[in-house]
């Protein structure tokens, strides 16, 4: 059985995508399941939060030096990890004119799929071709949302990049749900933005919701998802609700 690919993604920076997907896989992994996650940020905030800052190759090397996922496979509490690094910018102008340049994720990866049971992508903030890459490879989308004004833009951009690439390149590809993040519901703009997504969208949205939590803000630092650093604080558990519900679906 192949795995279940998902992609975290939304066009507007600050969402909580890198977030999710290290804290989303580390609870998959922490319920028995066998994850991959994927940067596909130039950036490498998911590199970097998993402490990888320095690792000697990257997703890029499959793409530019012909190399095998297995070369560059990192490892981190019970999952695994394709890392990503700056060389990762230079696919965009590398790709303009590669034939197929939309499906070349999917090939570097299709072949491994089925020694997964859970493959999760963190996507680049941007309208890209890795952006794209990534939603013709996967059969799912989470799209994290901050429940304030500006990020019902950005949610309608991204909506509408879904749907394109469901019609022209990946008929299979299907949104999972609207992840709310960083909610806090001592600002009144809170319950109203959600009740906007309810309304307007017609979407699934998860009624897990990631709050503020300082203790997630604080993992990083020490290079570990919060399941490891604070495993009985309020975003653990949310995050460990949601791969529960996720293993459900």
């Amino acid at each position: 059985m192949e795995a279940l690919c998902i992609a975290i993604v939304n066009q507007k920076g600050g969402t909580g995508k890198t977030t999710t997907t290290v804290n989303l896989g580390c609870s998959l992994a922490e319920l028995g399941k066998k994850v991959l996650l994927i940067d596909l940020d130039p950036q490498g905030s998911l590199t970097y939060y998993l402490g990888f800052s320095n690792c000697e190759y990257s997703i890029s090397d499959l793409i530019f030096n012909n190399m095998e996922p297995g070369d560059i496979m990192l490892s981190t509490e019970n999952l695994w990890v394709l890392p990503a690094n700056i060389s990762l910018s230079d696919v965009e102008l590398s790709l303009v004119n590669h034939e197929g340049r939309e499906s070349i994720l999917k090939k570097l990866i299709d072949p491994i799929k089925h020694q997964y049971e859970y493959i999760l992508v963190d996507c680049p903030p941007t309208f890209s071709i890795l952006t794209i890459n990534a939603l013709t490879f996967v059969d799912k989308a989470i799209i994290p949302v901050q429940l304030e004004v500006l990020s019902l833009q950005a949610l309608e951009l991204i909506i509408n990049t879904i749907f394109s690439v469901k019609e022209t390149l990946n008929t299979s590809l299907s949104i999972m749900g609207l992840l709310p993040v960083m909610v806090d519901y001592r600002r009144n703009i809170t319950k109203e933005v959600l009740n906007h997504l309810k309304n307007h969208f017609g979407l699934p949205i998860f009624d897990i919701e990631i709050g503020v939590d300082v203790k997630i803000i604080e993992a990083p630092s020490f290079a570990q998802s919060v399941i490891k650093y604070a495993p009985f604080s309020k975003s653990a558990a949310a995050y460990l609700e949601l791969a529960k519900k996720i293993i459900t679906m």
